[in-house]
């Protein structure tokens, strides 16, 4: 939730400001200054029952999402009353989804209904009450269904939503997404939702698999993305592609970084690309310092090549290397290796 640009107060005083500029602001601003007012952080159910301007937020936010011409200030609210928690927000943006046409309009619009039905599902999930309880599966059973939509951009903000709205339950939904999803920013939307989960299972390790075994995908940027989960999730099918990735100056510190959490399943053509980054006289400094890291990972044991040149690296003239070098040092005694 970003801060305010206004007080509740001034929120609610301009709601029907005649200028459009003050009316969007008031409206982005009500539900955020609301939340700061009672010092409580959203999506929350129900958030202004019983409070003193519950009726003034209901009526300012719910007349201005039926401004059908203002598409934007419908949307603003619509996206504060999934802040606050309000169900009722659901039935009307539900029609949103399914607006026909590839104009921004419509599909502002229909991005917009995922994310406050969103914003929903995460509010009723922190809620013990039966009707939070039987809004969470609803939301839930609702999103699962968008992955069917015919809108890659519905699809696409589908799968970020049911990872905040039910987190590891939902993988069994993205996984069966991704191995039929042949839009490529919806897929990357569905890699990137599996990435957000603490632990992934067969379903989701075969494809991402897919993904890497891809001759067009494995070579881009979505199969590196999926060796990152598959690595995270301590795979080995991701060491090579991890390995390609050193060549690439924008992808290589994290491949580094993931060829460490793989360890000795990293490989032995591992070893020998990051022993060579390790070395590397004009490589950066930060950057031969998790090369050595990971070295000292890949090789295994108490005292190895990687272990020697993090002590070397210890001497750098750079302050900022010196203390990553005794971070990876601590690291490694933690780890015992």
């Amino acid at each position: 939730m970003q801060a305010p640009e206004l007080s509740l107060a001034a929120a609610l005083r301009d709601a029907d400001a005649k200028r459009p500029e003050a009316r969007h602001k008031a409206l982005r601003s009500m539900a955020p200054a609301f939340l700061v007012a009672i010092g409580k952080p959203g999506p929350r159910w129900l958030a202004t029952a019983d409070h003193p301007d519950a009726d003034a937020i209901a009526t300012a936010l719910f007349g201005a999402l039926g401004q059908s011409e203002d598409v934007p200030l419908a949307a603003l609210a619509a996206s504060g009353l999934g802040m606050l928690g309000e169900p009722e927000v659901l039935d009307a943006i539900a029609p949103w989804v399914e607006l026909e046409g590839t104009d921004d309009e419509q599909s502002f619009r229909r991005e917009c209904a995922v994310i406050t039905t969103g914003y929903v599902g995460v509010a009723a999930a922190g809620n013990d009450s039966a009707q939070a309880r039987q809004c969470h599966r609803a939301v839930i059973r609702t999103l699962e269904g968008w992955f069917g939509s015919p809108f890659p951009d519905v699809r696409f903000q589908v799968a970020l939503a049911l990872i905040d709205v039910d987190g590891q339950p939902s993988e069994a939904a993205i996984a069966k997404a991704l191995r039929t999803e042949d839009h490529p920013e919806v897929r990357e939307s569905l890699v990137d939702a599996l990435s957000r989960l603490d632990t992934i299972h067969d379903a989701s390790i075969r494809a991402l698999e897919d993904v890497l075994t891809d001759e067009e995908e494995g070579p881009e940027t979505l199969g590196f993305e999926a060796a990152m989960v598959l690595a995270g999730a301590g795979r080995a099918s991701a060491g090579p592609r991890l390995v390609a990735a050193l060549g690439v100056r924008h992808q290589r510190d994290r491949a580094l970084e993931a060829l460490a959490v793989l360890g000795q399943d990293a490989g032995a053509d591992a070893a020998t690309e990051v022993a060579t980054l390790a070395r590397g006289m004009l490589t950066r400094g930060i950057t031969r310092v998790r090369a050595a890291y990971a070295l000292a990972r890949i090789l295994g044991g108490e005292d190895n090549a990687g272990h020697a040149l993090l002590r070397r690296l210890g001497w750098h003239p750079s302050a900022g290397v010196r203390e990553a070098v005794r971070d990876a040092e601590t690291n490694l005694q933690t780890l015992g290796g």
